[in-house]
């Protein structure tokens, strides 16, 4: 999946990556995401990732790339904007609880959208010694 983040930058595609891991693992604690697909709420995470990074590291139509490359390159179908737009913003709730929130600047809109527009990421995306703390990744020492 990580293969359809619109991006050459590998460090941008990485950080992106373990933001995605992050909000994923952040699923598994509220019984909310039970009955959803484990690939649409993969898909939430990546956009709620991207989301957080600041539109001078990506294109400003990212997230449709995204989603595109998602369904053409790696054979992945979003669910429904609907059921997806609530499933980003159950993500984003998690995150915000999370004692990891300090991580991304950004916060969700109420009605999260697939545009990055209003979600800015303050840090550098090549330091990703700053990422959350992944259990499937844990920082380096």
């Amino acid at each position: 999946l990580c293969a359809a983040i619109p991006t050459t930058d590998e460090r941008l595609r990485r950080r992106i990556f373990h933001h995605a891991v992050f909000f994923a693992e952040l699923s598994v604690l509220d019984y909310f995401f039970v009955p959803h697909k484990p690939s649409a709420i993969a898909i939430a995470a990546v956009l709620n990732a991207m989301e957080g990074i600041d539109q001078s590291y990506l294109p400003q139509d990212a997230q449709q790339t995204f989603l595109f490359n998602a369904k053409y390159l790696v054979g992945i179908v979003s669910p429904a904007k609907e059921a997806l737009q609530l499933l980003q913003q159950h993500l984003w709730n998690a995150y915000i609880q999370s004692s990891q929130s300090s991580y991304i600047t950004a916060t969700p809109q109420s009605s999260p959208k697939y545009s990055a527009e209003d979600h800015s990421m303050e840090c550098d995306p090549a330091s990703v010694s700053q990422s959350p703390v992944s259990v499937a990744y844990p920082p380096n020492k």
